[in-house]
This record gives structure tokens, C-alpha cells and sequence, in this order.
């Protein structure tokens, strides 16, 4: 009666017991089977369960597999990519997977975890029901104690024909528990990273190259954007050294929280000088005050983000810095955009260099949430969109560099020709003041000559004027006279008030004005005095014409001692030449080329040194208005040829100017 009294509780707790076998039956996938494909993705097939309490373990203290009742509960998960979807979390997640090799002979392969950044890891292999294998990774552990030396995870699996294994990962970690899973075999992971190296590699060379090549631009321009530059690759190299794994391997081998935190060190440093940089390139402080206020408070928030991951390295700040990376690189290309439309200065570059950073971070985000596939031909998208992102800066600094040479060289410019033009005006000021004195002077001796004559008249009022004091009176005002109209034709050159009225006439009647005006001053200094007719028709302004050679002729007679001069023409066929020969003094050969300029008064402390020094600047300009050719021949000591090539009439009437017309000033 008893024995009937138990049958039903015993079929119950069969029933039971059958109904959670078959549960777990429906839980566990079927082994996933192992053959000779060289690499197997185990994310699809796995199961996973999160331990908040981190207390569980699926082997007791003697290896046996343990049957409690308290176990996580496994779920497989939806699809492809998904156990990248875990996401930040402080608990403990487990990932079971149950292998199985079909193959007719033992194999090693390597299990890849392909999350550098993950703080501890825990692999077990057990096979019915017994534990074979406890491994264990992570930062937290050194790089020496690792199973494989590699940036990533690698843990060896040897695998038994027709033997199923589970595998079981238990892993911890405060930052991003994108868990990357797959099966390799050894020498095929080993031909895959020598390109991931190889890439890795030319990265960090060229991140070293440029990062130099910025330096060496900032010793030469002392500009701080090239500083500013230049440290911001430093951040994003370091934050690329712990993202890749390469920074645990080579230079932080020592494990510990260095990997994770360098890499939010690196990126918020990155984000500060990125910004800062930005802002000095483009100008924003002088161009776009209202955007420079918003960089700044955005460069003032990457800096609370760099001075809280230094004191709270523990707290996973990642996911804020992502995002708020995604939007700083977005809105530096936005201004780029900007700058590109307003053809700023290597805005071209500058716009294309922070379009390639955001593809490639994006495609590095949607890789890691599971999104996309990492395809073998772009295993690493955010170094190749940093690599270009450098490529086109540095063509956008080179950009920079030939814009400031050239501005420096537009300001030395400027510098010069301002101080030509200082100079210049202070050699005019001082001609000038040259000039003032030398008309006083000279002014003072005509008026003076006035004055005696004037007082000598006083004294004699009942006799009759005598006739050397007329001549002195006139010899006086046609001295102040000619000093007044040098300086009247001077001022006209300057301010070009002096327009040529062009005729065509007779040489002739010109000449024998010259030959009455001056052949009487000629041979009272016992001269010899010779004027050779002509009797060419001249194109040209007969007053101008006559005030040019009476200048040279003047100059002629002044500076003759002994000897003579002579007023000779003969027509050419481009011109009727006209000379004038004396035997004076002569011009120095270094003195050729000045004696044309305004106020040149010859040697100081010789009769040369006489006059205002206008005569033969107004002749230079004067003639340079009537298209006639001035030139001079000398030899010191035995006399000098001055000479004009004046236009010849071709069939114009011949026009013989009214000697009785008043004279044009």
C-alpha cells in the first residue's frame, strides 16, 4: 500500500526530471562541427548569460562539471554579430559553445578574442563533464603570462576527433564588452596579421614622420598651430596604440588598467587639441566669433572629460566619449564645409581630412555594434581614415606654410617700399630745403645788385642815369627773373601742369634769337661765338624748344673760361641733331647720369656749384614731353657736347613763330 502511495510522486519527479532534459536539449545547440576551414566565427553559435553576482562557475573545486540549480540562464542569441551588442556592463557575462572535430586526427587551433580591452577572461574546456583546460587573460594580467603573445586575446585549443568540448568564457570588464569570437587555425591567424602589422605599422611610421615634419614647421614659423597639431597626433596615436592592442604588447606590458585608460586618456587629449587646432586654422576667433564661443565651450567640455577619466580611470567613460567624438568630428567637418565655400586657406583639405575621420570611425562603430561585417580588405577602418585624415592635414599645413610665406613676403615687401619711400621723401625734404637755401642765396644777390643801384640813383637825383647802372638793374632782374621761372616751370613738371602746344616750323629764326640773346654774353667773357644756320622744318613747341636749348646754352657760356662754343645742326634721318660744343670744365664720368636729376649743383666749392640746379632737369623733362632725345658726350677738362634729336616736320605748313609773342611760364 505504501509502495502505491509513492508510484504517482515517483512518476512525477521522472516527468520532471525527463522535461528538464529535454528543456536543455531544446537549449543546446547542437555541437558546431570543426573541420578544415581556416577560420570559423563562433559568435552565431554561442550562448550567453550574465552573472550579476559574479559567483557562479560550471565546475566545482574537483573539475567536475557542476549540476546546480542556480545557473545563469543561456540564450542564444538573435544573429550574426550580436554577442557585439553586450555593451558596457560591470557584471560577469558567460559565452558557452560546445565544439566538435571531425577530422581523423588531433588539431591545434587558436581561439581569438578579438577585444584587447577587456579586463579579465577566464577559458574553460571541459568534455564529459570533466574539466581539461582553465586559462586565463586580460589587461589585469601581464603580457608575459599571456598563453600566445598577441595584441588580441589568444588562448590554444587542442581539439580531439569526434570528441565534443565545451567551452566555456567567463569575462569581466568596466570597459566595452564587444566580444569578438573566432576559431583560427595557427599559421592562418599568422598570415593575417602580417598585413594587420604591416598596416599598423606604416600607420605609426607615418604618424612619426609627419608628427616631426609638423615640429621642425613650428621651430621654423614659431605658428602654434603646427604645435598644436603635432600633440594632437601624440593623443590620437596613443589612444590607437591601446585600441589596437599593440601598446600592451610592446610598450605597457605590464598589464594592469593601462590599456583601457590610455585609450580615454588619448581620447579626450585628442578632442581638446583637435578642437584648438580647428579654431587657430581656420581663424574662427577673427572670422566667426559667434561659432569660435561655441568650440571653446566644447573644447572647455573635452577638458572635464580628460581631467575626470585622470582622476576616475576606473569608470568606463567610453560610450559618452564616442558619441561626444562623433559630434566633434561632424561638426569640424561642417566647418570645413564651411571654409571650403568661403575658399579659406587649405579648407579643402581641411574639410576632406575630418570627412575621412568620421567614415572611418563610423565604420569602425557599425563593425563593433554588430552591424557590418568586418571585411578582410578593411580590417582596421579607423586607422585608414586617420592615415588620410593625415595625409590631407598635411597638405593642409603645407597650404598654410605657403600662405604665410607669401603674406610675410607681401609684408617685406611693403616694409621695403615704405622704406624706399621714406627714403625717398627725405631726399626730396632735403633737395628741397637744398633748393630754399640756394634760392635765397641767389635771390639775395640780384636784390642786393637792386638795392646798390637804387641807393646809387638816391644819390645822384640832377644827374642823369649812367648806363652801367641800368645795365646792372637789368642784369639783376633777369637773374631773379630767370630764378623765378625756373621755379615756375618746376612746379608745372611736378604737378603735370605743362602741356606742350606741338606746331611745325623753322629752325632758322630760333637760332638767331639764341645767337642775339646770348652771343653778346660770349664774347664779353672773350669767347668765341659761332651759330651754324639751318634750315630744317621742326615738329614741336617753339617756346619749350627755345627755353630747352637756351638752358643748355646758358650752361655752355656760365662754365667757359677760354676757348668757345658752338650752336651747330645738321639733319638726320630720324631727327634734325642739334649740338652745342664748348670748351669748358667738362662733366666727371660719375657724374654723367646725375647731372640730369633736379637740384644738382656740381662739385661743392667750384664754380659749378652755382644756380638752383634746375636747368638741366627741366631741359630732361621738358624734352622727355616733346619726344626729343637728350644726350651728352665730355671729357673733363677739355669741354663737353650736350645734344638734342628734335622731330622733323614731314609735310606739315611750316609755322614761323611771332618773335613779339609773349613768353609762356
Amino acid at each position: 500500500m505504501n509502495l502505491m502511495r509513492h508510484l504517482p510522486m515517483t512518476w512525477l519527479a521522472g516527468l520532471l526530471v525527463v522535461c528538464a532534459q529535454a528543456a536543455a536539449v531544446a537549449v543546446d545547440p547542437p555541437p558546431l562541427r570543426i573541420d578544415s576551414e581556416p577560420q570559423y566565427d563562433l559568435v552565431p553559435h554561442l550562448l550567453h548569460a550574465e552573472d550579476p553576482l559574479g559567483t557562479w562557475w560550471p565546475y566545482d573545486d574537483q573539475g567536475r562539471l557542476r549540476v546546480d540549480p542556480a545557473e545563469p540562464d543561456f540564450t542564444p542569441f538573435s544573429g550574426p554579430g550580436s554577442a557585439r551588442r553586450v555593451g558596457f556592463s560591470r557584471g560577469v557575462q558567460w559565452f558557452h559553445i560546445r565544439l566538435q572535430h571531425t577530422g581523423i586526427s588531433p588539431s591545434r587551433r587558436w581561439l581569438v578574442v578579438g577585444n584587447p580591452h577587456l579586463d579579465s577572461i577566464d577559458l574553460m574546456l571541459g568534455s564529459q563533464g570533466q574539466l581539461i583546460v582553465h586559462d586565463r587573460g586580460g589587461d589585469e594580467l601581464p603580457f608575459d603570462h599571456r598563453a600566445v603573445s598577441h595584441r588580441q586575446h589568444v588562448f590554444p585549443i587542442d581539439l580531439l576527433p569526434d570528441q565534443p568540448v565545451d567551452l566555456h568564457l567567463r569575462v569581466r570588464s568596466a570597459s566595452s564588452l564587444e566580444m569578438p569570437l573566432n576559431l583560427w587555425r595557427p599559421e592562418s591567424l599568422i598570415r593575417r596579421d602580417h598585413a594587420i602589422y604591416l598596416l599598423l605599422g606604416l600607420y605609426f611610421g607615418i604618424t612619426a614622420g609627419l608628427m616631426g615634419q609638423t615640429l621642425v614647421m613650428y621651430a621654423a614659423m614659431r605658428d602654434r598651430v603646427y604645435l598644436l597639431y603635432a600633440g594632437f597626433r601624440i593623443a590620437v596615436g596613443l589612444g590607437l596604440l591601446a585600441l589596437s592592442g599593440l601598446g600592451a604588447e610592446f610598450v605597457w606590458t605590464e598589464g594592469g588598467h593601462w590599456n583601457r585608460t590610455l585609450q580615454q586618456l588619448g581620447i579626450t587629449l585628442a578632442g581638446v587639441l583637435a578642437v584648438e587646432f580647428s579654431r587657430r586654422f581656420l581663424g574662427t576667433p577673427q572670422r566667426m566669433p559667434r561659432v569660435d564661443r561655441h568650440l571653446q565651450a566644447l573644447s572647455t567640455l573635452w577638458l572635464a572629460c580628460f581631467v575626470a577619466t585622470s582622476l576616475w580611470p576606473q569608470h568606463p567613460f567610453v560610450p559618452q566619449l564616442l558619441m561626444l567624438a562623433l559630434c566633434t568630428i561632424g561638426l569640424l567637418m561642417f566647418l570645413g564645409l564651411h571654409a571650403l565655400r568661403r575658399r579659406y586657406i587649405g579648407g579643402q583639405q581641411f574639410f576632406a581630412a575630418w570627412a575621412a575621420t568620421l567614415a572611418g570611425s563610423l565604420l569602425e562603430l557599425a563593425i563593433r555594434m554588430g552591424h557590418w561585417t568586418r571585411p578582410e580588405w578593411l580590417a582596421q577602418p579607423l586607422v585608414v581614415g586617420s592615415t588620410c585624415e593625415m595625409i590631407l592635414m598635411a597638405f593642409a599645413l603645407g597650404e598654410h606654410i605657403r600662405a604665410e610665406r607669401r603674406a610675410r613676403q607681401q609684408a617685406q615687401s611693403l616694409q621695403i617700399s615704405e622704406a624706399i619711400r621714406l627714403n625717398e621723401a627725405r631726399r626730396t625734404s632735403a633737395e628741397k630745403s637744398r633748393l630754399l637755401a640756394a634760392v635765397s642765396h641767389d635771390l639775395r644777390q640780384p636784390v642786393y645788385a637792386i638795392t646798390l643801384a637804387a641807393d646809387s640813383l638816391a644819390q645822384q637825383p640832377d644827374r642823369p642815369v649812367s648806363p652801367a647802372t641800368l645795365t646792372q638793374l637789368r642784369e639783376a632782374i633777369a637773374s631773379a627773373d630767370h630764378l623765378l621761372d625756373s621755379l615756375h616751370t618746376m612746379s608745372r613738371l611736378e604737378v603735370g601742369a605743362l602741356h606742350p602746344n606741338i606746331s611745325c616750323f623753322s629752325i632758322q629764326p630760333l637760332l638767331e634769337r639764341i645767337d642775339v640773346v646770348y652771343g653778346l654774353q660770349a664774347r664779353s667773357k672773350g669767347l668765341r661765338w659761332t651759330v651754324t644756320p639751318g634750315i630744317a622744318q621742326v615738329r614741336s613747341d617753339p617756346i619749350l624748344l627755345e627755353r630747352i636749348l637756351g638752358n643748355l646754352v646758358a650752361n655752355a657760356v656760365r662754365y667757359t673760361q677760354q676757348g668757345g662754343v658752338v650752336v651747330a645742326c645738321r639733319p638726320r634721318h630720324d631727327g634734325l641733331l642739334v649740338q652745342v660744343w664748348d670748351t669748358g670744365i667738362g662733366v666727371l664720368p660719375e657724374q654723367v647720369e646725375s647731372i640730369f636729376g633736379a637740384y644738382f649743383r656740381g662739385v661743392p666749392e667750384t664754380e659749378t656749384d652755382s644756380g638752383v640746379g634746375l636747368g638741366l632737369f627741366i631741359v630732361r623733362e621738358s624734352a622727355a614731353l616733346l619726344d626729343i632725345t637728350v644726350g651728352l658726350r665730355s671729357r673733363p677738362g677739355r669741354g663737353s657736347c650736350f645734344w638734342l634729336k628734335i622731330p622733323l616736320a614731314l609735310s606739315a605748313p611750316v609755322i614761323h613763330p611771332d618773335p613779339s609773342a609773349p613768353t609762356r611760364r
